[in-house]
């Protein structure tokens, strides 16, 4: 049976990432571009932050009018 991939997602624009990333991280959401573009971006609100769980939480994202 194939190991199941943990994903955690920032609260701000919903990027999903690996759970180890915010491991490696002090538990928070890495550094990440927002708006995504190949050249960059810039620095997401949403990195240093504490994670959601995608498959759960459906508070709606800072970028949609959520509160952070």
């Amino acid at each position: 049976m194939p190991e199941r991939r943990i994903e955690y997602m920032c609260p701000h624009c919903g990027w999903r990432f690996d759970a180890l990333l915010a491991h490696d991280n002090s538990g928070l959401v890495p550094h990440h571009a927002y708006p995504p573009t190949p050249v960059g971006g810039r620095l997401c609100p949403g990195s240093d932050q504490a994670p959601r769980n995608p498959e759960s939480d459906r508070r709606p994202l800072w970028k949609d009018g959520g509160v952070p």
